[in-house]
């Protein structure tokens, strides 16, 4: 029997059910990373006839995290961000997403980037609470998200004036 969204929803629960703790976080990598292995839920969520560029795959009334399939119309590059109060848990659905994980020295004005690694479909990363990071996705890339909250109103930190590729480059001495 195939790992489904409503047994992913689950264990969800089960992990988060005494808070996120990294414990709870790597449950819910984990159980992603199986819900990702299901090629009937890539097909319904991902597939050429999925609707984007985002649906609310679940919205769970009691531990308040929500279980979101992206669908971006094309490539594109978000700057370095967090997820306010949220953690958050990136799965690959198909085609790749570059991450850049980022710090903010004491003093600075904007953040570095201290770590770059590739999600390709079936990897999963995790996020805690007040990661930045910044994603950086190909054409056709597709990917489920998993955050602890609603946050689309929420107050994130964002460098809009942050040039990835250029931040990137300088850190790898390219």
């Amino acid at each position: 029997m195939a790992y489904e969204l409503n047994d992913f929803v689950a264990d969800c629960r089960t992990a988060l059910a005494d808070g996120a703790s990294a414990a709870a976080l790597e449950s819910v990598r984990a159980s992603l990373g199986k819900l990702l292995a299901n090629e009937a839920f890539i097909q319904a969520h991902f597939g050429p006839e999925a609707v984007g560029p985002r649906e609310v795959l679940h919205a769970d009334e009691a531990l308040g995290f929500r279980v979101y399939a992206h669908l971006p119309p094309q490539a594109s590059i978000r700057p370095p961000h967090d997820h306010a109060n949220s953690w958050a848990v990136y799965g690959q659905a198909a085609g790749h997403t570059d991450m850049t994980d980022w710090e903010v020295a004491d003093g600075a004005d904007k953040p570095h980037p201290v770590r770059t690694y590739r999600l390709l479909p079936g990897d999963v990363g995790v996020f805690g609470v007040g990661a930045l990071h910044s994603i950086d996705y190909c054409e056709g890339a597709r990917f489920a998200r998993v955050t602890g909250a609603d946050i689309d109103d929420a107050p994130v930190r964002l460098f809009k004036d942050v040039d990835v590729r250029r931040e990137i480059a300088a850190h790898l001495g390219e």
